[in-house]
């Protein structure tokens, strides 16, 4: 990213107090999920229905920085889900601190939690949860801004209270950030799949200012233009086109995307259900 990551992450450090925390918008959330959930579940009648229902894909995009690539990498990814993943009856839920906007709920921590907490009380056999951050980064760090505040760290600790409530249910987390790959070993988990931007010592790029998309972003989006994909096939797909766009803009080092997937989530991984 266009950004000197040294300074960055002195900025994370020194700015960092994680104890401020906007007043949730629980209730909010809540009628979102009934109403969405409601309009997927299939009409009650008297036949029998001749498929069974689908699992739900639990989708949460966290734009946590206040810029437009941040919220629009979340909430496009949303939007590509639930008309392509036929696989799933997506449920997808987006929160943004691109607060200017206010298209959607704050990413506060409060929210995050109240989130994966309801769907850790909804979920289903069979269902999975995909947690998708764009923002800055530094190594063991990502940032959180709203408009008109300063740049708080989000560690590995707060990652894993957000995830905590959902137990061993099959997951999916796509970083978007600087030196994201550095906190794969904090996330990493049986049956889960951590997707990163970048390796742990490199940057990631496309979050100038103004931007619509990172690179990595972008390149996600593209990679989900088919119906009928699976997590190997996106990955794959995504690493040739961030290596390709680095290399047309004279990018070095790479940032050289990563993928962990745990042992109990290999099957999740080669099923062509996104």
């Amino acid at each position: 990213m266009p950004h000197r990551p040294l300074l960055l992450a002195a900025t994370l450090l020194v700015g960092g107090c994680l104890g401020r925390v906007e007043v949730s918008q629980i209730e909010t959330f809540r009628q979102g999920v009934a109403a969405q959930t409601a309009a997927q579940s299939p009409a009650q009648s008297a036949v029998p229905a001749a498929a069974p229902a689908k699992p739900r894909l639990w989708y949460v995009g966290v734009g946590l920085y206040d810029e437009s690539w941040s919220e629009n990498d979340v909430a496009d990814l949303g939007a590509r889900l639930v008309s392509k993943a036929d696989g799933f009856q997506v449920v997808p839920l987006v929160f943004s601190n691109r607060t200017g906007a206010k298209a959607y709920p704050a990413a506060s921590r409060a929210n995050i939690d109240a989130a994966t907490a309801d769907i850790a009380r909804q979920a289903k056999p069979g269902d999975v949860v995909l947690l998708y951050l764009s923002t800055h980064g530094a190594r063991g760090l990502v940032a959180r801004k709203e408009t008109g505040g300063g740049v708080e760290p989000v560690g590995p600790a707060e990652l894993r209270d957000w995830l905590r409530p959902l137990g061993d249910m099959r997951s999916v987390v796509v970083l978007s950030a600087c030196f994201s790959g550095s906190l794969i070993p904090s996330l990493a988990a049986p049956n889960r799949i951590v997707m990163t931007a970048a390796r742990a010592d490199r940057a990631s790029f496309g979050c100038q200012a103004g931007a619509d998309h990172t690179l990595y972003g972008q390149a996600l989006l593209d990679a989900l233009a088919e119906p009928h994909e699976s997590l190997a096939t996106v990955g794959e797909k995504v690493r040739t086109q961030v290596a390709g766009m680095e290399r047309q803009m004279g990018i070095t080092p790479r940032s050289e995307p990563q993928i962990v997937v745990g042992a109990g989530a290999a099957q999740l991984y080669g099923a062509a259900v996104f």
